[in-house]
């Protein structure tokens, strides 16, 4: 099953690419036609938001469909046609349509992320299943230069040729898809494996896996600042809007290169991993806050790439080793909701203080990564605590 790995990376990365090319693609374009980078993180806020709550949802009916391929492409089609509406619409549609139309795109956003990721135990073989992650993981990181980089690039095209970036390469990944040899699932499997309730429920009840989330959860949070940050900081360096796509591009090298390091060499113990990888993007952030130059922006942007990868990599082996496999869709699918809910209200949060400085927001995403790192320390503490008290 080694062999389904080339379409799979192949599928994974252009859709990887049109999800990490939406947050500057929106940024920009809301910027560009005459809005504000504020309305658009509020815009970013709502495609994520949704994402989040549709995640459970879309996982559950990936456990009980027997044609994956066939659920995954719709989904991701409503993510295209969505995003059409929203490049159409600003500076024409009201602020609450332009709303509508990113809510509805977030609804497809699980599809070719973590309801991609959960398929993966039905195309290798558990003997690869380790190197495969951490292959996906590149695929995230492969995506977050190509998506913004292209997008950045758009810009100089048009106003609204940033969002229409991610619409061409989805379609796109919906022709690969195609291709990817999923094998098929008993779907009849109890009704209760299928409930949308059952991967939370699996979260809460592994020790391992609930730290794992709460420290990507908030990790993944902290990151929002960067995006938020992003226009504001292109312009006190560069003076436009066109350094904003090599921004996110330094960030994806640090998260590829370690992500590849990690697929040749699979970490022996993932739960540290989580933590370490979090650390370091945490020290990045405060790089980033206190840099007087591109080139050290650049850099410290790479910084905090180094940090997700093994992050990133990590948190997708403890969800595949501690949940069960006829819920696995749904707890990826749940774990990735809570952490792109948090990134929605990191994005209004982390929003509303650009008007305090590029700085504030910056050392908040640190702050944020530091309290990732300690609340998923006190869960693991207060769980054996209780232990020990029983």
């Amino acid at each position: 099953m080694r062999r389904g790995l080339l379409p799979y990376a192949t599928a994974a990365t252009i859709a990887r690419s049109a999800t990490e090319a939406i947050p500057p693609a929106v940024l920009l374009v809301a910027v560009a036609t005459g809005s504000s980078a504020a309305n658009g993180a509020l815009l970013l806020s709502c495609y994520v938001a949704a994402g989040a709550l549709a995640g459970p949802f879309v996982g559950a009916a990936l456990d009980r469909t027997s044609r994956p391929k066939r659920a995954l492409g719709a989904a991701m089609g409503l993510l295209a046609a969505s995003l059409v509406g929203v490049a159409l619409g600003l500076g024409h549609f009201p602020f609450w349509l332009l709303a509508i139309l990113a809510g509805l795109a977030g609804l497809g956003q699980p599809a070719p992320t973590s309801g991609w990721t959960a398929q993966l135990p039905r195309i290798v073989s558990e003997r690869s299943i380790s190197g495969a992650y951490a292959l996906d993981s590149a695929t995230y990181n492969i995506g977050m230069i190509a998506g913004p980089g292209l997008a950045g690039v758009a810009i100089l095209l048009g106003k609204r040729e940033p969002l229409l970036v991610p619409v061409a390469l989805i379609c796109i990944a919906i022709v690969v898809l195609a291709f990817v040899p999923i094998a098929p699932l008993d779907t009849s499997q109890k009704r209760e494996n299928a409930s949308i309730r059952r991967g939370f429920t699996v979260m809460m009840r592994q020790p391992l896996l609930l730290r794992s989330s709460i420290t990507s959860t908030l990790g993944l949070a902290g990151q929002a600042a960067l995006v938020v940050a992003a226009p504001d900081i292109s312009r006190r360096f560069s003076g436009d809007l066109n350094a904003v796509g090599p921004l996110f591009v330094a960030l994806a090298i640090g998260g590829l290169l370690s992500s590849l390091y990690l697929a040749r060499r699979p970490m022996a113990e993932p739960d540290r991993w989580v933590a370490i990888g979090t650390a370091i993007i945490g020290l990045g952030f405060v790089l980033l806050a206190f840099a007087n130059s591109l080139a050290l922006t650049f850099a410290a942007a790479f910084v905090v790439g180094l940090g997700d990868g093994p992050m990133f990599t990590a948190t997708l082996r403890i969800r595949a080793r501690e949940a069960p496999i006829e819920v696995r869709s749904q707890v990826f699918a749940t774990a990735a909701s809570f952490r792109v809910g948090s990134y929605a209200l990191a994005l209004a949060g982390l929003g509303a203080l650009l008007h305090d400085g590029i700085r504030t927001v910056l050392l908040a995403g640190a702050a944020v990564a530091a309290a990732a790192v300690f609340l998923g320390w006190l869960s693991t503490a207060w769980r054996v605590g209780k232990r020990k008290a029983g």
